[in-house]
């Protein structure tokens, strides 16, 4: 995983696994990945056929942020499967935007806990406020990309052999 940011520690839990930790932070991503732009984190959600793609990726937002920053990323992608049989990914960039503001809303929220406060409507939950990054809305690995285009094709790639 490494480089790390500086003040980034990773723990064994208790019950077996690791955990990384960075301030107030700690996280536990499904999985990490590194390709040739560095680390990237992935994160797998499987939700009810009917949601809506943007509202899922602003529900966990805020889990895909925290995860960034404790492990230093500036990529994540989302793996979702909508119901029984629907499968896509989103690819979400770091945004110093959407940092600041769910920092603010983690500051917000520890003061309700304090004063004994509901900390927000059910019905308007703060996430959907939330400045969003870069988000594709497929995210696959480059070489995966090339195979589906060149098979939407009619063409089948063939490894490079040199006589």
């Amino acid at each position: 995983m490494a480089p790390l940011p500086e003040d980034s520690l990773i723990r064994p839990h208790p019950e077996g696994f690791l955990v990384a930790r960075r301030g107030r932070y700690s996280a536990r991503p499904d999985a990490l990945g590194r390709d040739a732009k560095g680390l990237f984190v992935v994160e797998a959600k499987h939700v009810a056929d009917r949601e809506v793609p943007g509202i899922v990726v602003q529900t966990y937002l805020g889990q895909l942020f925290v995860t960034m920053h404790v492990l230093g990323a500036t990529r994540a992608v989302l793996s979702v499967i909508y119901g029984m049989d629907r499968q896509t990914a989103y690819g979400i960039r770091w945004s110093e935007a959407t940092w600041r503001a769910l920092e603010s809303w983690i500051e917000a929220f520890d003061s309700h806990i304090l004063l004994d406060v509901e900390p927000f409507d059910p019905l308007d939950p703060p996430h959907l406020s939330l400045p969003l990054p870069k988000i594709t809305n497929r995210w696959r690995p480059a070489r995966e990309r090339r195979a589906r285009s060149l098979a939407h094709a009619g063409l089948e790639e063939h490894p490079c052999v040199s006589e």
